[in-house]
């Protein structure tokens, strides 16, 4: 597993490089991880008509669990079409 796209509703300077950490990733009900999920930013790409920041990352350390319920979802989602 790679990465991910992130988006957030405003504009927060990032750079290529720069490091994130998530700490709690969730859906509408249920927590997908509360594991920490290291990333680096690959790219990012503001959308002015919205103030929407897209950010492109990679997993620097995705734990053992989390990457369990990241692949669930994918193989969730990709069985419905």
């Amino acid at each position: 597993m790679g990465g991910l796209r992130l988006s957030i509703d405003e504009e927060i300077p990032f750079d290529k490089g720069d490091k994130l950490t998530l700490t709690n990733v969730s859906s509408a009900n249920n927590t997908i991880s509360s594991s920490h999920i290291e990333l680096e930013i690959g790219w990012g790409m503001m959308q002015p008509e919205n103030n929407r920041l897209f950010l492109g990352c990679r997993f620097t350390l995705l734990p053992e669990d989390s990457r369990e319920a990241f692949s669930n979802i994918i193989r969730d989602e990709l069985s419905k079409k």
